[in-house]
């Protein structure tokens, strides 16, 4: 049995702080991952390598693996969920970059809240059928997000209370 350690990552990411690693034995990989800040049970997840990407077998949710040109490794569940640092032994620890605000829009809100907020998501007036308001205290940072992509369209530094939905609108008049 040829048993072979891919990599080791820690993921920081807010409800999902673990240690994931991945291994191919014989001719099939899988992912080892490790929770630290709850109760969770570890899982062992057979995956389906396809390049630099590493599918979990039978998941409904088609999530993956992608080992980034960096090292990180990006973790996917219905768009990028968290990067998780290179923690392999023997490689330099890359800290993740530092989170610029303007740099969100068309990332999935729960990516950046997960990896850069500790806060709960403030949902505001103004959220309908069609966009999400979100606030995030510890940013200071509020979001308007499509609902049907969970994608970041806008955002505003600040809390805005009332009707988010015109002020968004009048901010990004400006701009």
């Amino acid at each position: 049995m040829i048993n072979k350690t891919i990599g080791a990552w820690q993921s920081n990411f807010h409800g999902y702080e673990a240690i994931i690693i991945i291994r191919s034995v014989d001719s099939k990989y899988f992912a080892e991952t490790y929770f630290f800040n709850s109760n969770s049970a570890p899982k062992k997840e057979e995956l389906i390598k396809n390049g630099n990407r590493y599918f979990i077998k039978d998941n409904e949710h088609n999530e993956y693996f992608l080992i980034n040109k960096a090292g990180l490794l990006e973790i996917y569940s219905n768009g990028l969920l968290c990067t998780a640092m290179n923690i392999s032994p023997g490689v330099e620890i890359k800290e993740l970059p530092p989170l610029t605000i303007a740099n969100t829009i068309g990332y999935d809100y729960r990516y950046v809240s997960g990896m850069y907020s500790k806060s709960s998501a403030k949902i505001l007036e103004g959220t309908n059928n069609e966009f999400l308001i979100v606030h995030y205290e510890d940013i200071n940072t509020t979001f308007k997000v499509d609902k049907s992509t969970n994608k970041i369209l806008s955002f505003v530094t600040g809390f805005i209370p009332a009707d988010a939905t015109k002020l968004f609108s009048y901010y990004h008049s400006l701009n």
